[in-house]
């Protein structure tokens, strides 16, 4: 591109755009026809050359639909709020936005603007629009309003106003806007709670001192008063309670559910007898889910279950007391107070049954109880006077027998020297009763190898020997077996019977079992090791 500069002697000269280099050439001055009809070339050109660029401009906005030649020039409309943004604003009944916010395109004229937010007064202005525009700045004034406290149970439940969620119970709003709103309070499984409110300014609206009616224990309460002697309707509140962190109502229903399951089942004369089956079957299946729950319960982690426990306890003592000569119920409170460690109640409540059943019923059972309680309490003076009454009591009675020998047996370790020494004599007697009493069979098995360990403990291998192979040669199969001959050699070892010994280990060698061939290889070394020790060992004269 290049300047051109005409000089006055008829020469131009021509200017680079770069500005590197100039070359002048001389030239003719123009004459006066020529400067006519150059002079008019503008007149004609120009207006022509407008009309092309403004219509390739408009043809081009409208395939792009991008550019309106006609809006470009137009006023803008800017409106922002204090002291808050975020407000809406309707131009002329259409929403346009949210403060702050600039609206473009719109042509001069009148408008109105208005302007709404939740909390504040609304604020209409109208706008004459023109020239480069206008700007709204409106500061918004605060509604007035009140305060909303809604202290409906249970807790936790969603609380809306005009459809909003603005929280959960017990909730407290210290800004409502004044007027009539809709509030909700509502939860899964209950009934919402649905009302219209008017709020005042600087009034307080409270609701508060009652809750929403729970389906569901509407129902299970409605299973009670149907059937009133079914405990599994209780058991089913109770949980429902308890997981709902009712713990102290929980407790109650069990204790209602203990109550009724202590009671005889009453049934109609006319219920046909499968039916009566079916009910007393059902009455000792829901006691023992009952018991189960409560034990459970008891037990129950991320709960404070203090409360709950005492209640039960309480309730536990209650029913046995009403029911001292049932031993069902009499067992199932004690069981109570050994879970607790409370030993000196279970005793009471033992010894107290033991009156009441003393001129009949089973008393066998209740003094093993009682045996085992005395020996947990090192209370050795009470579990001989009760050892003494129950060998009285269970005459007969090998699989009982059996049961207390064991118990007895497993409480040896408490004690020392004499002490134990006793603890172990009382389990040998109650033992070699039961193994004495026993017909053969599976039972007598047990019972000659139960009286072979406590005579092991006793240090009476000679005694011990002949009852661990007895127990061997009934087993009911070869795993025990083999434990059990293991048990013998053990024995033999110690007599000491090494010859013996050796065969029975040398018979275990052979097992399937891994850990047996390398129990039986371990004592076929340690009687390897005593034979060698011997051999080197001169021989008194």
């Amino acid at each position: 591109m290049a300047d051109h500069q005409p000089d006055p002697k008829g020469t131009a000269t021509f200017w680079l755009s770069s500005g590197q280099k100039s070359v002048q050439a001389s030239a003719k001055p123009p004459s006066a026809s020529s400067l006519g009809t150059a002079a008019a070339w503008p007149r004609i050109f120009f207006p022509v050359l407008l009309l092309l660029v403004m219509g390739g401009f408009l043809v081009g906005a409208s395939a792009r639909g991008r550019i309106d030649l006609f809006t470009a020039f137009r006023p803008d409309l800017k409106v922002t709020t204090e002291p808050v943004k975020g407000a809406s604003v309707f131009v002329n009944g259409h929403l346009a936005g949210a403060t702050p916010v600039k609206i473009t395109g719109l042509p001069a004229g009148e408008y109105v603007v208005r302007i709404e937010r939740d909390g504040y007064q609304t604020a209409v202005r109208r706008v004459n629009l023109e020239g480069r525009g206008a700007e709204v700045n409106e500061t918004l004034a605060e509604l007035p309003s009140g305060k909303l406290r809604v202290q409906i149970e249970p807790t936790g439940a969603e609380v809306l106003l005009d459809g909003e969620l603005v929280g959960h119970t017990p909730l407290s709003l210290d800004k409502v806007t004044s007027g009539q709103h809709e509030l909700v309070v509502r939860k899964t499984n209950f009934d919402a709670f649905v009302q219209t409110i008017t709020v005042s300014p600087g009034e307080p609206v409270e609701y508060k001192d009652f809750e929403l009616r729970d389906k569901i224990l509407v129902m299970l309460r409605r299973n009670i008063e149907a059937e009133p002697q079914r405990v599994s309707h209780y058991v089913d509140l109770g949980h429902y309670l308890f997981v709902t962190d009712d713990l102290e109502e929980s407790a109650k229903t069990y204790a209602k559910a203990l109550s009724v399951a202590a009671e005889p089942l009453k049934l109609a004369d006319d219920v046909p007898a499968p039916e009566r089956d079916l009910e007393f079957r059902l009455r000792s299946e829901d006691t023992q889910r009952m018991n189960d729950e409560i034990r459970k319960k008891e037990n129950w982690p991320g709960k404070d279950v203090a409360l709950f426990k005492a209640k039960i306890e309480e309730a536990q003592d209650q029913v046995a007391r009403e029911h001292i000569d049932n031993w069902g119920w009499v067992k199932q409170a004690g069981d109570g107070f050994l879970r607790r460690q409370k030993y000196e109640r279970a005793e009471d409540l033992y010894v107290r049954h033991l009156d009441a059943v003393a001129k009949g019923g089973d008393r066998a059972t209740p003094l093993q109880e009682l045996l085992s309680i005395r020996l947990r309490m090192h209370n050795l003076s009470g579990a001989r006077d009760t050892f003494a009454k129950y060998l009285e009591a269970s005459v007969k009675r090998p699989d009982l027998m059996r049961q207390c020998a064991h118990d007895v047996f497993v409480q040896h370790g408490a004690f020392r020297d004499a002490e134990r020494t006793e603890v172990l004599s009382m389990a040998e007697k109650l033992s070699r009763t039961a193994y004495n009493d026993c017909p053969k069979g599976d039972l007598k098995s047990l019972c000659a190898f139960e009286l072979a360990q406590t005579l092991k403990t006793l240090d009476r291998f000679d005694a011990a020997a002949p009852l661990f192979k007895e127990a061997a040669d009934t087993a009911a199969d070869e795993p025990t077996k083999e434990q059990r001959l293991l048990d013998q050699a053990a024995c033999l070892l110690r007599i000491p019977d090494l010859a013996q010994a050796r065969a029975v280990y040398e018979a275990l060698a052979k097992s399937p079992r891994e850990n047996i061939r390398n129990a039986a290889a371990q004592g076929i070394k340690t009687i390897e090791a005593r034979e060698a020790k011997a051999a080197k060992t001169p021989t008194k004269k």
